[in-house]
């Protein structure tokens, strides 16, 4: 299964934060590349977010990826904090 990430604005830099972050992201899309469907359902209103699932990153708990999950591959739509209200950023992107 393959990964096709809409992030629009990703900045990365060199801080070691950051670099501890990218690789626990990575950990976790190759945990939902063996078991796509094990993040929670949004069930959001908007028809062509419906399918819309989210699962934390590994260490970051307080930070989501938001993907689908299509016929041969994982599309993620965001990686967000779960305080932010993503509703209308994933209308935005669908």
């Amino acid at each position: 299964m393959t990964f096709s990430i809409l992030q629009p604005g990703l900045r990365v830099t060199a801080g070691r934060w950051h670099w501890s972050f990218l690789e626990a992201v990575e950990t976790t899309l190759s945990d939902l590349r063996s078991m796509p469907n094990k993040g929670s359902p949004k069930n959001l209103r908007a028809t062509s977010v419906r399918k819309v699932r989210s699962w934390a990153v590994r260490g970051f708990p307080n930070h989501l990826i938001l993907y689908d999950v299509r016929t041969d591959h994982v599309f993620v739509y965001a990686i967000v904090h779960g305080s932010k209200r993503y509703a209308r950023l994933l209308k935005e992107r669908s």
